[in-house]
């Protein structure tokens, strides 16, 4: 933190190894094969159009699916512009947790 021209360590705010530790673990293996989508410069709205059917529609709020479809929004556009252009998406169920799987050419 900056206070009054001087740096300091936030006292409150976790280091970062702490707030990616519960994405740390690879997704599960969907069951099946699901189906893939490949995003791409100017088909976010295609994206998020082949999201929102997949399979929580039938399982989620309303409110959900608009939250998801933003996630997938932000990550998609951040893939594009710092990810390699574009990649493979898979979206499947696992029990009551919806998976949204977007992949590109960046760095792990």
């Amino acid at each position: 933190m900056r206070e009054a021209g001087a740096l300091r360590t936030s006292t409150s705010y976790p280091e970062r190894r702490r707030l990616s530790a519960p994405f740390d673990d690879p997704l599960p293996d969907p069951p099946g094969t699901p189906a893939v989508f490949i995003f791409q410069v100017g088909g976010l709205r295609e994206t998020r159009s082949w999201v929102a059917p997949s399979p929580m529609r039938r399982a989620y709020r309303q409110k959900r699916i608009a939250d998801l479809l933003l996630a997938v929004n932000e990550i998609a556009t951040n893939s594009l512009h710092h990810g390699g252009g574009g990649g493979p998406s898979s979206v499947w169920r696992q029990g009551a947790t919806v998976v949204c799987e977007l992949r590109d050419g960046g760095q792990d």
